[in-house]
């Protein structure tokens, strides 16, 4: 709803490759479903992406200003080699390693921590 409120241009990727099992050729991809209206509000603000995307020409686009990213690796080198500011929002595997990497090593970086870590 901020994201809405915000009345900001953004795209959305939704694509998540962890949902499909590449041994078995099956694809487990649920669609996320938002509240009511919710994608219909968005015409001309905003653009939902439901499967791959082309990030490097996205992040490349003079008219990006940040980029909410999980922290794999190939999103931390894209974005970086394209100079865009980063917020982490690391979640699993190496994720919070690379988030860790990009905040308090190369303090390149915002992090989003769930609010029982945040610090005073």
């Amino acid at each position: 709803m901020g994201l809405e409120l915000s009345k900001q241009k953004f795209t959305w990727l939704l694509y998540d490759p962890d949902n499909t099992d590449i041994y078995l050729g099956a694809d487990l991809k649920r669609k996320f479903e938002f509240h009511a209206g919710f994608e219909e509000r968005l015409d001309g603000v905003g653009l939902l992406v439901r499967d791959w995307a082309p990030q490097t020409e996205i992040l490349s686009h003079s008219s990006i200003g940040g980029f909410l990213s999980a922290c794999d690796w190939t999103s931390c080198v894209e974005t970086i080699t394209m100079g865009v500011p980063i917020i982490a929002w690391a979640t699993h595997s190496d994720h919070p390693k690379n988030g860790f990497l990009l905040t308090e090593i190369l303090k390149i970086d915002l992090i989003i921590r769930e609010w029982d870590q945040k610090r005073e």
